[in-house]
Order: structure tokens, then C-alpha cells, then sequence
């Protein structure tokens, strides 16, 4: 598909794919395409659980933020130690937006491509310009900016900031990011009632003001298919290789829904298709 979609703009001679779950998936796509670059960006996890919960597809309790956040960084460490310098390239979200320049001179001496200040036009294109309309993409319709670098003050209550540190916090000092919080203490009963109100916000979620239904309702439908199939005779559990990230306790999030299928169906969430 980007192969394709390169051609058509002139013959691209590389093109790039940035979904965040993508992380989840290196080693598979290191196997399919073996000379792929990595590029992992980092950002201040406060900050990230803010935007998230924030966001029409992000989580429903600061818990599971600082859960998600903390899991995907988890997750690509031993990348760090296994890939050579030549497959993998941290960049800091902060440093980034502070120092583009900078930062980009050394994204494209990892790439072996030559910068170009062209590169910071994006949002001035057509695509930016209108994914820029929706919410929670607003910026991708302007310039880079500093002023979400320190959003989680004016978001997170200081309750909420030491729910992360008591989630996040080793990883987060691990990272070299501080904390201005000292964890609290979480009982089991709120651990357990936190994940049960993540997922039923996320769920209800989904068909409110810039929801995204749409996009679950494909995901779900593309699930159904399968079991369309399995009955035809196409495939059968046989087939079936059980990898990654299939049984983890996080299977549906990280293969892209936005809601558990659970709570969809405890709210009797109803599909919504474009036409």
C-alpha cells in the first residue's frame, strides 16, 4: 500500500509509516522489511497521559494513561541494546519541538538523507491542512510549537500525578524525566475500579462528539469477517498461529480498537459506517 501510494506522488524512493501500536510490532516488521529504520520518539509520560485523556481515543482514567504510556516504553527498551545505531533512533518529543533544526539534522544523518527546511511545511500541505479540523489532530495544521511541553500542570490534578508516579514512575525517572509528584498508594479495589472505568469511557466514548465510531465499526467488522470466513471453510483454528499479541491482556489495544469489545457490548454500542 505505501509502495503504491509512493509511486503514485512521483516515484518516492522511501516512504515512512508512523501508527503509534506500530511499536508493538518491531520485530515482525524488522522480519518483513529487513533494512527498516526505527525511529522512537519519547515524550514526557505526564504529558502524554494528558493528551490522552484528552483525546477521543485515548484512555478513560489517568491509571490506565500512565499504564499505556508506561507499557510502550517498557516494551521498546530491549530494542535500544539490540539494534544497532544504523536501525534505531531515539528522538525527545521536548527536544524536538524546542530544537527542530537540531533534531532533524540528526534524523536525517540516521536516514542518510539530506535536510531540507521544507520539512517543516507540513502543516501547510492539503492532508495537514485537513486533518487539521478534527480535534484531536488540530496541529498538524500549524507550526511546531512548545506550548503542550508542560500541559500535564494545568491537566492533571496533583492526585492524578502521583496515580502516574505510582504507575509510571521507574520508567519515568528511567527516561531522565522528573517528577514533581511522590507517588501514591493504590489498593487493589481502586486498581480494579480505575480499569473498570477506563473501559466503560472509552466505550461510551465512541459515539460521542468526535468519537470515533466509524473506525471501530470497521475494525469490528473486519473481526466478523474472519469468523465469515471461518465458517465458509476458509480457515480454521488450525490456521491459526496464536502470535503476539494474541491472550495478552491487552490484545484489543494494541492491535488498534479504541474501546474494549466487552464494554461495546455491555452499552450496546451501535456501528456506524461512511458512505
Amino acid at each position: 500500500m505505501h509502495r503504491r501510494y509512493a509511486k503514485q506522488f512521483g516515484g518516492k524512493p522511501r516512504w515512512g509509516q508512523k501508527t503509534p501500536n506500530n511499536l508493538y510490532f518491531v520485530p515482525q516488521i524488522r522480519e518483513c522489511f529487513p533494512d527498516a529504520q526505527f525511529i522512537c520518539i519519547t515524550r514526557d509520560g505526564r504529558d502524554a497521559s494528558a493528551i490522552s485523556l484528552e483525546s477521543a481515543f485515548g484512555a478513560g482514567h489517568i491509571y490506565m494513561a500512565a499504564y499505556s504510556w508506561d507499557a510502550a516504553a517498557r516494551f521498546v527498551e530491549p530494542f535500544r541494546e539490540s539494534f544497532g545505531p544504523t536501525s534505531w533512533h531515539d528522538v525527545s518529543y521536548e527536544e524536538l519541538v524546542t530544537n527542530p533544526e537540531h533534531t532533524m539534522h540528526g534524523v536525517c544523518n540516521f536516514l542518510n538523507e539530506e535536510f531540507e527546511p521544507g520539512m517543516f511545511n507540513y502543516y501547510q500541505t492539503p492532508t495537514a491542512i485537513a486533518r487539521g479540523k478534527q480535534r484531536d489532530h488540530a496541529l498538524l495544521a500549524r507550526p511546531i510549537t512548545t506550548e503542550h511541553m508542560g500541559i500535564y500542570k494545568n491537566l492533571l490534578s496533583v492526585r492524578d500525578q502521583g496515580i502516574y508516579a505510582s504507575v509510571a514512575g521507574e520508567t519515568h525517572k528511567s527516561l531522565n524525566y522528573p517528577l514533581d509528584i511522590d507517588p501514591f498508594e493504590i489498593s487493589n479495589e481502586d486498581r480494579a475500579l480505575w480499569i473498570e472505568l477506563d473501559g466503560r469511557i472509552r466505550a461510551a466514548r465512541l459515539d460521542s462528539p468526535n468519537g470515533h465510531i466509524i473506525f471501530e465499526s470497521y475494525r469490528d467488522w473486519l473481526v466478523d469477517q474472519r469468523e465469515v470466513r471461518k465458517k465458509q471453510g476458509i480457515w480454521s483454528d488450525n490456521d491459526n498461529p496464536g502470535e503476539f499479541p494474541a491472550g495478552h491482556r491487552d490484545e484489543e489495544l494494541i492491535v488498534g480498537f479504541r474501546a474494549w469489545k466487552k464494554w461495546k457490548d455491555h452499552f450496546s454500542i451501535k456501528r456506524h459506517y461512511s458512505r
